[in-house]
């Protein structure tokens, strides 16, 4: 059952004969939470009207989906804060949650004021992401899994440098044996040639090719990479974590029940890696840790960069204590959401905490599909001339 048509469901059961439905028309977010679009993790400020989202079915179907509105606005008043281990959502009274009650089957949305229960459970698994597998680049001999594995890997270890051989795509492994044939065997998967040497332990593979050279080097430096959006939209996207994580020796882990755990100095490959996560079906939190200052016989070195961890769990929910993780903060600032039908539901992210959420907008869309009376409650003017706009749109369509 889409939202939509669970609000319906909810509409027709609670409201008499000649009900009226009343929608304070403020379920919205905070101004620090990110959402998951066609362009990665982006803060809400930042959102563009052509924008699509990363949504979720009842069912745990993905998809990207087209806004039919927007909001945002001054608000100042009480949001609900929802904390835990991997769970961080600042949202308006009136925001809709995607939780399943205890002992009850099925997700639903739920006003985050109404939440009067204790427990409850966010879902995290889903059907994994089905995109289509995109043409090798380059004209590379080679599939589209194999062109991925490279890609990932690239990301995690891989560099551009001007050697006696001239400009070359180069990739340093010394954790294991494993570890090293696993860097050969995704490099020549390329279907070109694949230099290596061995020194100190440390084996240094390079590939020369014009093409493939220019594009790496366009990726930027370790600090800065993200992964190419023409990638997360498209399939095969177990080959990009296969070769995300080789670098790291972790390859074993994907085969194994355990959490999957992935080390990145990119901030932004850290969310793209959450994302990825999420899109194989799984859970996903992101934390950072603090340069460390090491010292090397009594000398001082440079911090490095920020270190940033992307968890992989397997849970199938959530869980959210109301008794505990559940507390009222007074807020004063702009609030933002997205009305994204058919599911109204969105990824978002803060503070590393990666969630599934409901949007704005479906009591009064449902009412209206429904033939009930219906008033709408808004403070600002502005947003009241965006939601009456919403719902015409909404009537123009008609009931599916």
């Amino acid at each position: 059952m889409k939202p939509i048509d669970f609000m319906r469901y909810l509409v027709r059961l609670v409201t008499p004969m000649g009900g009226v439905v009343l929608d304070p028309f403020l379920g919205c977010y905070d101004e620090s939470t990110r959402v998951a679009t066609g362009r990665g993790f982006i803060r809400w400020p930042e959102v563009r009207e052509d924008d699509l989202f990363l949504s979720r079915s009842l069912g745990g179907r993905l998809s990207m989906e087209a806004a039919t509105a927007f909001q945002r606005r001054r608000y100042a008043g009480p949001m609900y804060h929802f904390t835990g281990r991997s769970l961080d959502l600042l949202v308006t009274p009136e925001h809709q949650m995607l939780v399943r009650e205890h002992h009850e089957l099925n997700t639903k949305l739920v006003p985050a004021r109404s939440m009067n229960k204790r427990w409850y459970g966010i879902p995290n698994k889903s059907a994994a992401w089905v995109g289509p597998d995109r043409d090798v680049p380059f004209g590379l001999p080679c599939t589209y899994e194999d062109w991925l594995r490279f890609l990932g890997l690239y990301l995690a270890e891989g560099y551009v440098l001007w050697t006696g051989r001239g400009q070359a795509i180069y990739v340093k492994q010394s954790k294991s044996r494993e570890a090293i044939d696993l860097v050969r065997w995704i490099l020549q998967g390329l279907g070109v040639h694949v230099g290596e040497r061995e020194r100190s332990g440390v084996h240094v593979f390079w590939v020369s090719h014009p093409g493939l050279k220019a594009f790496c080097k366009s990726l930027g430096r370790q600090i800065d990479r993200r992964i190419p959006r023409s990638a997360m939209t498209g399939g095969s996207l177990n080959a990009l974590l296969e070769g995300l994580v080789a670098g790291d020796g972790l390859f074993k882990a994907l085969t194994e029940d355990a959490p999957l755990t992935y080390f990145t100095s990119s901030p932004g490959l850290a969310l793209d890696v959450a994302e990825l996560f999420v899109k194989m079906g799984h859970a996903a939190s992101v934390t950072s840790r603090a340069p460390r200052t090491p010292t090397i016989r009594g000398r001082v070195v440079e911090p490095r960069n920020v270190q940033y961890t992307v968890l992989a769990r397997y849970a199938h929910e959530t869980k959210i204590d109301t008794y505990k993780r559940v507390s009222v903060e007074q807020y004063a600032g702009t609030v933002y959401c997205a009305t994204v039908p058919p599911n109204h539901t969105l990824l978002v992210e803060r503070n590393g905490c990666v969630a599934w959420c409901g949007n704005s907008g479906t009591t009064g869309m449902a009412a209206m599909l429904e033939g009930v009376n219906f008033i709408g409650i808004e403070r600002e003017e502005e947003y009241l001339h965006i939601a009456k706009a919403r719902i015409e749109a909404v009537l123009q369509r008609g009931a599916p």
